[in-house]
């Protein structure tokens, strides 16, 4: 699982010469990333197709919110490390 996120991520942010700025979450670093319904390293391969996608953030900006709390404007996000996403 690793390795096949890792050719969506990392490898390919790596390739473009561009790792310092994409391929992974740390500061500094564009904020392109999802929060799934499950987390897919403790499921079972065949039920990872079942996985939703949660949020979807985009350059620094939530762009994906289907449960419809946020709506599906674009807005500032920063994260908490317990409480989970704020937005404003």
């Amino acid at each position: 699982m690793a390795e096949a996120i890792c050719g969506y991520t990392l490898g390919p942010a790596s390739l473009a010469g561009r790792e310092s700025e994409q391929g992974s979450i740390a500061p500094g670093k564009w904020a392109d990333l999802i929060i799934l319904s499950h987390n897919i390293f403790d499921i079972p391969p065949a039920e990872i197709t079942e996985t939703q996608v949660e949020l979807t953030v985009f350059d620094g900006q939530i762009v994906y919110y289907p449960s419809g709390k946020i709506g599906s404007t674009r807005k500032p996000i920063t994260f908490a490390p317990i409480m989970g996403p704020t937005v404003g």
